[in-house]
């Protein structure tokens, strides 16, 4: 199981949401901004870390580039209800 999470999100509080519950449960969230900056340092992580990321051709292209543990995040920008639901990270491989 990977101890580490990688989030592409824009929205910083989001990525404090995701962060603060991976401590919680003994794991650690990198979060990007967007797929071009986790991109740039990409090559840190290995390919099988989980990557969690909200627009599906993104996750499509990552899949493309050996990343094996893409994942869709739940929420939608329209709904603040939905967007704010704890990260799946307990979960996660």
């Amino acid at each position: 199981m990977s101890e580490f999470i990688l989030l592409i999100e824009e929205d910083p509080l989001v990525q404090k949401l995701w962060k603060l519950t991976a401590f919680r449960c003994g794991k650690t969230v990198f979060a990007f901004k967007n797929q071009n900056e986790f991109l740039n340092r990409s090559q840190k992580f290995l390919k099988s870390t989980p990557i969690y990321i909200k627009n599906e051709s993104e996750a499509q292209s990552l899949r493309k580039q050996g990343y094996q543990n893409v994942f869709i995040t739940r929420g939608d920008i329209n709904s603040r209800r939905t967007m704010y639901e704890p990260p799946p990270i307990a979960h996660a491989h």
